[in-house]
């Protein structure tokens, strides 16, 4: 099954510069990736004006309210396939194209992940735990699609129509009058 992501490109600070780092940049009044095609003699100049390299990193972002709901699920060594969708039957090794593609969409993506089921016999309760699941020590990403959300618009359909409901039984305007005067 695939689950909502997201992926963010993270800085870090490598000892020396090497070919096929990644960067972000400006283009067009949009931040893409692009890969580091020659080693610059100077590289701090290079950092100073291109900033540091950047890594991609695959978040599972939950409730911002809830403890430990936000989570990493991938680490740069084990984002490698695109599933590029229901058209094909083919995963591929994820490129540029794919990451600026997904970049461009607020890096939201979709991430396949399966639910393990842990007991915890202390607390007595069964804990589901979410994990990537791995090809070849690698993970399946796609760009983000509406089948996500198929049953939210169907529950808020049926709310709305019940809110609906509710509204056509009190049909009066109503104003709002404030008792305090400023």
């Amino acid at each position: 099954m695939f689950t909502q992501a997201k992926l963010i490109m993270q800085n870090y600070l490598p000892k020396k510069l090497e070919k096929g780092m990644m960067f972000l940049g400006m283009q067009n009044g949009e931040m893409v990736a692009h890969e580091l095609s020659y080693v610059p003699l100077d590289i701090e100049s290079y950092i100073g004006i291109n900033g540091a390299p950047v890594e991609p990193y695959i978040y599972i972002l939950g409730n911002p309210n809830v403890p430990d709901e936000t989570f990493c699920i991938a680490t740069p060594d084990m984002i490698g396939w695109f599933d590029a969708g229901e058209h094909s039957d083919e995963l591929y090794d994820i490129t540029l194209k794919e990451i600026n593609n997904i970049l461009e969409n607020g890096g939201h993506c979709e991430i396949e992940v399966m639910e393990q089921h842990l007991d915890d016999e202390e607390a007595q309760e069964d804990y589901i735990q979410i994990v990537p699941v791995l090809l070849h020590d690698k993970v399946t990403i796609k760009y983000e699609t509406d089948e996500l959300y198929l049953d939210d618009e169907e529950d808020n359909e049926e709310y709305e129509e019940e809110d609906e409901d509710d509204n056509n039984e009190d049909d009066q305007d109503w104003e709002y009058h404030s008792h305090y005067n400023f």
